[in-house]
């Protein structure tokens, strides 16, 4: 199977799981602005997401569709990966949930841009304000205010072994 990993990274993590995902799969490695003309049975777009939305899909979503058979996402995000996230993310994008996988990321506030910069500023002190915080709120906050990196290969398994099935 020819597989294309196709990535668009702010912070690092998308890059990291796109050649984390190249390397277990044999697959080859794009910017995200150099996406292939076609010829691959699978793209995989890696991304972050930013307020719920995988970065970037909808601009390059005829090109990924061009490039490949089939077209998969691997979203990295702060948010500990659910289902019920992934399917909300998949919705939010028009996709069908079975080709969404979400990823931990990393954070680094001071990459981002001046809105971006201001919005996540925003998102912290809207949980900082909030009376009864979950683990998961404490975690973001602290993703929020210190360098975060929870990349770790352990998260790609589940790309890797749809694509082991879809081989055999």
């Amino acid at each position: 199977m020819k597989i294309a990993l196709v990535y668009k990274s702010k912070m690092g993590a998308s890059l990291f799981y796109a050649e984390a995902l190249a390397k277990a799969l044999g697959g080859e490695v794009f910017f995200h602005k150099q996406i292939p003309a076609g010829g691959y049975d699978l793209v995989i777009y890696c991304a972050g997401m930013m307020a719920g939305s995988i970065d970037g899909y909808k601009k390059y979503k005829p090109a990924l569709e061009a490039a490949g058979k089939e077209v998969w996402t691997a979203v990295s995000c702060l948010a500990t990966p659910t289902e019920e996230l992934r399917v909300k993310t998949a919705e939010k994008a028009g996709l069908n949930s079975e080709k969404v996988f979400l990823l931990r990321g990393k954070m680094n506030v001071n990459r981002a841009g001046l809105l971006e910069k201001w919005m996540l500023m925003a998102f912290r002190a809207k949980l900082r304000n909030k009376e009864a915080k979950t683990q998961e709120d404490r975690d973001m906050i602290n993703a929020l205010s210190y360098p975060t990196d929870y990349c770790d290969t352990k998260y790609i398994l589940p790309i890797v072994k749809k694509v082991r099935e879809l081989e055999v």
